[in-house]
C-alpha cells in the first residue's frame, strides 16, 4: 500500500492558451504526494526483496494465489 503524505484539490493549471485570443484550456486538478510502505525484514533476517528495492512484490504475488 501507500501512505498519503499530502493532497491538494482544485489546482488551477493552464492546459492551452492563446495570449493574442481569448481562448484557453484550464482544469481544476488534483494533485498528491504518496510513499509506498517498505516492510524491513525482522533483525536476524536477509530479505533480497527489500534489499533491492523491489518494495515487495512478493507479497502482490503470493496474494494473487490465494
Amino acid at each position: 500500500g501507500f501512505e498519503m503524505v499530502e493532497e491538494k484539490a482544485g489546482v488551477h493549471s493552464l492546459y492551452t492558451a492563446d495570449r493574442r485570443s481569448m481562448m484557453n484550456m484550464s482544469y481544476r486538478c488534483v494533485s498528491f504526494v504518496a510513499r509506498k510502505k517498505v516492510r524491513l525484514p525482522e533483525p536476524g533476517q536477509r530479505s533480497s526483496a527489500a534489499s533491492h528495492g523491489s518494495g515487495g512484490n512478493s507479497s502482490l504475488s503470493s496474494s494473487a494465489k490465494s
